[in-house]
């Protein structure tokens, strides 16, 4: 087995459980609390396996464009899912978020002008054919939960795609560092008027979702 799909396959199971803890904080907290808590903490392992780059490199870029775009696609994708989490049930939010695949290959054909073998796109049509399957557009009523999730798909679509052409050349520190640090200034501004001091039980929450967060965003 390749070792980046090992990577992928933990970064996955990881991001899954941190997703179900998000759900179990409920919509007891505004979507910028819960991201500014959990994006914080989650710069604790990326301290931790930092390999030897310094963080006072941080703004040395050499796509600068770029990776602060990537910053703002990444915080305002998460805001969606998050918001997704706590008003629509789980199954619904995952099952649309199956589309990501789908608009990264898309966007890699392009974007990246990368080639996509013929049974590829089979294999993302039947994908698609499954989503619409669960569901059911047109059958039953879709919240805004539904909207925040479709965009949090594209939002996150464009993210890996930048990561992809910009990890090459980039400090992992810059890559890492500064999407936590624009998180915390951003969601911080704007969880102040809906602030609800955390109880210690959500913030041992907030710390398993941060633990878990980080070391799966580094891989």
């Amino acid at each position: 087995m390749p070792v980046g799909v090992l990577f992928a396959f933990l970064a996955y199971a990881s991001f899954s459980v941190a997703d179900a803890l998000i759900k179990a904080t409920g919509p007891a907290m505004s979507v910028f609390e819960i991201a500014f808590f959990t994006t914080s903490l989650s710069i604790i392992p990326a301290m931790l396996t930092k390999r030897g780059e310094r963080w006072r490199d941080l703004y040395k870029l050499q796509h600068p464009r770029l990776v602060h775009l990537r910053c703002a696609t990444a915080i305002a994708s998460t805001a969606c899912v998050m918001f997704a989490f706590t008003h629509i049930p789980f199954a619904d939010v995952y099952a649309i978020g199956f589309l990501t695949p789908i608009m990264v290959t898309l966007l890699g054909v392009l974007v990246l002008k990368e080639h996509v073998a013929l049974h590829r796109w089979l294999l993302l049509i039947i994908s698609f054919l499954g989503v619409v399957l669960v569901i059911r557009p047109g059958v039953r009523e879709l919240q805004l939960g539904h909207l925040a999730i479709f965009i949090s798909v594209f939002l996150g679509g464009i993210t890996t795609i930048i990561l992809r052409h910009v990890a090459p050349r980039e400090r992992r520190v810059s890559l890492v560092g500064l999407q936590v640090l624009y998180s915390g200034i951003i969601n911080g501004l704007l969880m102040i008027p809906f602030f609800v001091m955390p109880s210690l039980e959500q913030m041992a929450v907030f710390l398993g979702i941060g633990l878990l967060g980080g070391p799966a965003a580094c891989c």
